[in-house]
């Protein structure tokens, strides 16, 4: 099978001439549409060989933008990127490899890393070039497709997006993101939880608060999509913590969320911090055990952060020891050492455990 790599560009040139190597070493096909760059993004590319470089007047849409990509692969695969998007060489042979066992009945989700928080996610990025499939909302654009027609395969091929790690580029964006949402007249829940992040992400936490809880209006979240419903109730009580308002609607957010544990697991981690720290230490292992039993196999299409298994595991660690059983603390930290032999928190627990 072949893949065409489809990309949307403003402005891009930097970031465009650190990712064209990679992409020529597993595309069959690479198409780009510039939106309005004037930094020499086109002329670049231009001058590259195996380009083919299309254009389309920005309208505020990045939906429009993608799906005019989309007109111009002619592959079996359409694999779609940022520009501010990387991948190491580990993940290109994969990705070469992987090629030959693509299926054109399988919509495929990769594993997206944010390099600025550390956050994972998986994210459909690599679909069958077939009618009917298109990307939806002007912001955070999503496919659409019908699901009775295509399998969901999850593959652990990492992504790592890089465009964040400016914070005035990050602020920026959000306060686009939130004027481009602002504007689209008929909001679903999907909308409101963009709007949310965003705010969040500009720690309005007010504003965040207001649009989180919109979105829980849409009873189609609580009906397709509980692991969205158990995030939002974990984003809420993590800003209500935040502001040290209202501690008991907090603990009611956190609780609402472990509900719906079996597709978001990580609500089993933070209620066993909450009763960690309220040194309710056989409460708390009993969650922090629920957590990695479903964690280890859930494959999250929200962000969870990189290290919450590693996080989980060292207070564990403290229980056992707590508890004296030094043994079990031990094992547990050794592990850890493993993988982060300077971690000083690890290294000082280790030293109890002796």
């Amino acid at each position: 099978m072949e893949i065409s790599t489809a990309l949307i560009v403003k402005d891009e040139i930097s970031n465009i001439k650190n990712i064209l190597p990679d992409l020529k070493k597993f595309s069959d096909e690479i198409v780009v549409v510039d939106t309005g760059s004037t930094d020499g993004t086109v002329e670049l590319l231009k001058e590259q060989e195996g380009i083919k470089l299309c254009f389309y007047n920005w309208d505020n849409n990045f939906s429009n933008a993608r799906n005019e990509t989309l007109k111009y692969a002619t592959k079996d695969f359409i694999l779609w990127l940022d520009a501010d998007d990387r991948l190491d060489n580990n993940n290109i042979l994969k990705l070469i490899k992987f090629k030959a066992k693509l299926d054109l009945n399988k919509i495929y989700f990769f594993k997206l890393i944010n390099s600025v928080d550390n956050t994972f996610s998986y994210q459909i990025r690599l679909f069958p070039n077939k009618k009917g499939i298109k990307f939806i909302y002007p912001v955070h654009e999503q496919l659409e497709f019908d699901r009775k027609n295509f399998d969901i395969s999850f593959e652990n091929i990492e992504i790592i997006h890089k465009g964040y790690e400016d914070r005035n580029v990050l602020i920026k964006k959000q306060k686009r993101n939130i004027q481009i949402l602002s504007s689209i007249e008929n909001k679903d829940f999907y909308v409101f939880l963009q709007l949310a992040e965003s705010y969040k992400i500009l720690q309005e936490f007010k504003k965040s608060e207001e649009y989180f809880l919109k979105s829980l209006e849409d009873t189609i979240i609580v009906d397709k999509n509980k692991e969205v419903l158990g995030f939002i109730y974990i984003e809420l009580y993590k800003i209500f913590i935040l502001q040290k308002k209202d501690i008991n609607k907090a603990i009611n957010f956190l609780f609402a969320s472990v509900d719906f544990a079996e597709y978001y697991p990580v609500s089993f981690y933070y209620a066993g911090r909450f009763y960690y720290d309220n040194n309710e230490i056989e409460k708390a292992k009993d969650f922090f055990v629920k957590f990695l039993e479903l964690h280890k196999s859930k494959k999250y299409i929200n962000p969870v952060p990189l290290k919450i298994q590693d996080s989980c595991y060292y207070f564990l660690a403290n229980i056992y020891l707590k508890s004296g059983d030094n043994i079990k603390a031990e094992k547990i930290i050794r592990k850890l050492l493993d993988k982060f032999p300077n971690n000083r928190n690890y290294l000082r627990l280790y030293e109890k455990c002796r």
